[in-house]
């Protein structure tokens, strides 16, 4: 896709979503977009405070902060249930081995 094909692209979705967001604020009651015309200028405000090196690189950080929030747990899990699995085989393989049958407990 060339990036002539990109503009008339982009346009299309500025409109959409120019439309879907008009939409929204025609239900919504005047109070909340009083407080939302506030909010988003607060947010505005501190947004402009940024330096824009920091505003280059936030999107990988963010990235990388909710792959790191929930991969390496995740991945953690993954290995923990893998161990537990493989040492309840082995446990079975040492009872046949020894011929204790899993329904007598012996103390």
């Amino acid at each position: 896709m060339e990036i002539d094909e990109l503009d008339p692209m982009r346009a299309s979705v500025s409109n959409v979503a120019s439309g879907a967001w008009d939409n929204i604020l025609s239900i919504t009651p005047g109070f909340v977009q009083t407080g939302m015309g506030m909010t988003v200028g607060k947010i505005d405000d501190v947004w402009a405070k940024i330096p824009e090196g920091i505003k280059e690189t936030l999107p990988i950080t963010l990235v990388s902060c909710i792959l790191s929030c929930l991969l390496v747990p995740y991945c953690i899990y993954k290995m923990d249930e893998y161990h537990e699995h493989k040492a309840a085989k082995k446990g079975q393989e040492l009872k046949k081995e020894k011929g204790i049958s899993s329904s007598v407990v012996q103390k």
